[in-house]
């Protein structure tokens, strides 16, 4: 064999036809985009004004689809769309990997969201063509993903359940098309069922903004059995199948309950047998108790020699649709429901290239102009379901949900439901950081507010000294700062069930905060026309905002203690309002 005269990396390959056309399958990717008209709403709904690559975002997002269309597997990989002819299919102007990485660095999570509106409208559009449910029922299925990453330095990768480096996303996918209908960014450390009833709520809306007015059922598997996941269907009227874990006491027990003769065969494998039985299950106490049925699938192995290895049977149970128990006789119709029960196939089959961790979003961490480091990497559930569902002729359906966001967004339906723990808790953190800025008030020109020495000299005066030499010691200390938190937690209660509702605020942004300082500025009041003058310094010639000569000594700058107490106060109520901004679930985001 002739031996070649150059090296491999000397040798580049170059077309001759200027017409050739590569991936020519966009072509019906491209044709449904234009039909749908995607270019022009998502350059009236994403608004990235001013931002460097922010000019005309709808020829962005379409080179990203179009590219994951073409098995992309990060933005460098934008430049295939750039080969021979290929941009003369797509109907937009293919934009270059370094304009695209600048484009997802300039997106915030407000842009994000504006993304995420564009995915439904693009979703009713298209099911207004004709891809739509209609009125026919539609089952979503409802499953988690583990997105393996490589690189180290991938903004919120983390090491999950199955000890892999990358992302947990969740997805919603329909089942009979494989649209994927919703999808969420979450960090490789987040549990299987963190978000999942907002996401509930916004999968269920956008289905029925879709024009899906048919029965909607969801499917779920084990790592999303919870009475909180339970409860968010019912209350959106939603039928469920949610498979349960066997190890828990009470599932294991009821299982154990079923006769022998309540068992009915159903196909199976030719080397063992599969039998089907239900039950129902209690779980809750009091008032929460809570009765529903479960059919269980119990397989074992036939042959002989793998009996020896596995001898015992293996329980596999599911909460049915109809929770409502059946007689012995119905059991016959239980096979049925078995082999419908399959959360996660769909979702199976959306993760090998592009849902997985390779994708990434598209992610390339290269550095320089093309990589865009944090930003792509959480919005690719953006762009991965507009590729999915152009490939199946239903367009974009997703959205990410930032974790700060999201962690917020839980935080205020906890306060709404636990009212008392809300405001105890702001109250808490409120009074702790106070605190400490007290202490650290002569750092910037303002004297000292020991607070928790001022309340142990008030309820404790026998254990400080006449001269005061040992003001502050520590048992009247400690005494005076469980008086301060106390007074914290109840000025606290105060502002939670007795201001809150009567607060003015002035802006629209960050009403909670606004409620706080003004009731911050209330308590300064109280604290620099009665606590000083009358509770903590009385007789000592202290009046409002008159801190000049009294029996403390002379001081001309009489103004920095009420400045100081009044910052005080600020940072106490702005606090506050931060901790405390009660928001029902279907308020949040």
């Amino acid at each position: 064999m002739k031996r070649v005269s150059h090296a491999l990396d000397r040798i580049d390959a170059t077309f001759d036809e200027p017409n050739l056309v590569a991936d020519a399958g966009l072509l019906l990717v491209a044709t449904l985009s234009q039909r749908l008209v995607l270019q022009d709403l998502i350059d009236a709904t994403v608004r990235l004004d001013g931002r460097v690559g922010g000019a005309r975002p709808g020829r962005t997002v379409l080179t990203l689809v179009h590219a994951m269309c073409a098995s992309a597997s990060h933005i460098d990989h934008t430049d295939r769309l750039r080969a021979g002819a290929t941009g003369s299919v797509l109907g937009h102007r293919v934009m270059a990997p370094s304009t695209v990485g600048t484009f997802l660095r300039s997106f915030t999570f407000g842009h994000r969201r504006q993304m995420e509106a564009v995915n439904g409208h693009a979703l009713e559009r298209a099911w207004a063509a004709g891809a739509g449910p209609g009125v026919k029922p539609l089952v979503i299925d409802i499953d988690s993903t583990i997105c393996e990453v490589d690189g180290k330095a991938k903004h919120r990768a983390g090491f999950g359940y199955t000890h892999k480096l990358g992302y947990h996303p969740i997805l919603a996918t329909r089942a009979d098309t494989g649209e994927v209908l919703h999808a969420r960014l979450r960090k490789g450390q987040a549990n299987t069922q963190r978000g999942i009833r907002r996401f509930i709520d916004e999968t269920v809306a956008r289905v029925r903004r879709g024009g899906a007015t048919g029965e909607l059922t969801m499917r779920f598997d084990s790592g999303f059995w919870s009475n909180d996941t339970i409860v968010a269907l019912n209350r959106l009227n939603v039928r469920y199948t949610m498979a349960v874990r066997c190890g828990v006491k009470a599932i294991a027990d009821a299982i154990s309950a079923i006769p022998e003769t309540a068992w009915a065969g159903i196909d199976y494998t030719p080397d063992g047998e599969a039998q089907v039985a239900d039950c129902v299950y209690t779980t809750g106490k009091g008032k929460h108790t809570v009765t529903r049925r479960l059919v269980v699938r119990r397989t074992r192995f036939t042959d002989r020699a793998q009996q020896r290895l596995w001898p015992d049977r293996r329980h596999h149970a599911c909460s049915p649709i109809s929770t409502a128990p059946r007689s012995r006789s119905e059991v016959g119709v239980e096979p049925r429901v078995d082999g419908w029960f399959t959360p996660g196939s769909v979702v199976g089959s959306v993760r090998p290239r592009d849902a997985s961790g390779r994708i990434a979003a598209l992610v390339s961490l290269r550095g320089g102009a093309r990589g865009s480091g944090e930003a792509d990497v959480r919005s690719w559930p953006v762009w991965r379901p507009i590729q999915s569902e152009t490939n199946r002729s239903s367009v974009m359906s997703s959205g990410d949900v930032d974790r700060i966001v999201d962690v917020d967004d839980r935080y205020q339906s906890w306060v709404y439901r636990h009212p008392v723990g809300g405001a105890a808790l702001a109250g808490l953190i409120a009074t702790q950081v106070g605190t400490i800025w007290g202490y650290y008030a002569p750092g910037i020109g303002l004297p000292s507010l020991p607070f928790p020495a001022y309340n142990g000299l008030l309820f404790s005066p026998a254990s400080v000294a006449k001269d005061f030499s040992n003001f502050g010691n520590p048992s009247s200390w400690f005494l005076g700062q469980s008086v301060h938190y106390a007074n914290g937690i109840v000025f606290a209660f105060m502002f939670a069930f007795l201001a809150y509702s009567k607060l003015p605020t002035f802006f629209p942004k960050m009403r909670s905060v606004q409620k706080g300082i003004v009731f911050g500025l209330t308590q300064t009041v109280i604290s620099l026309g009665f606590l000083f003058p009358y509770v903590y310094a009385p007789r000592s010639g202290f009046g409002f905002f008159s801190f000049g000569d009294n029996a403390f000594g002379n001081n001309h700058q009489h103004w920095k203690l009420p400045a100081a107490v009044l910052v005080w106060h600020l940072v106490y109520g702005a606090l506050l309002g931060l901790f405390y901004d009660p928001k029902k679930p279907d308020e949040t985001g």
